[in-house]
């Protein structure tokens, strides 16, 4: 079974990871910064909720088969672009410091798993409260890989 963060040993992980995070974590790869990367985990959790308004992308990655395999079979690669609304560096993004930062993400990983509706995504359209728990594992994931975590 993939871990989500909607299951304890998934959301487990994330967090225990997240304790080892540092300020002073290098990066494997990337431009971002340790803050700014988990600004940019919790701007993910943001669209999730609603809170902050985002462009819906009507593509082929919107329609089902194509969401689900985008979600469960590929693999992330390395340096890929982001979505506009969680681009740490778009004008207008205020980064706090390390620990606000990572104060901030553990709640935001709080709040979305006891929300009880999600939003649709922006590229992949309407997807299962399961996905987007496994989405969000997945995206935390890669970044915490990305900073030897």
């Amino acid at each position: 079974m993939k871990k989500t963060i909607d299951d304890a040993a998934g959301m487990a992980d994330i967090l225990l990871r997240l304790s080892h995070l540092t300020d002073t974590s290098k990066r494997q790869w990337g431009t971002m910064e340790a803050n700014e990367m988990l600004w940019h985990c919790r701007a993910q959790i943001v669209l999730a909720l609603g809170e902050k308004g985002t462009r819906n992308v009507q593509g082929i990655l919107s329609k089902w088969p194509f969401n689900r395999l985008a979600i469960h079979v590929i693999s992330w690669k390395q340096n890929l672009r982001t979505a506009r609304e969680m681009n740490v560096r778009k004008e207008g993004n205020h980064v706090a410091d390390f620990r606000t930062e990572r104060e901030a993400l553990v709640s935001y990983l709080q709040k979305v798993k006891h929300a009880p509706d999600l939003e649709p995504h922006p590229l992949l359209g309407s997807i299962s409260r399961n996905d987007w728990g496994y989405l969000i594992y997945k995206h935390i994931d890669h970044h915490l890989r990305q900073f030897g975590v």
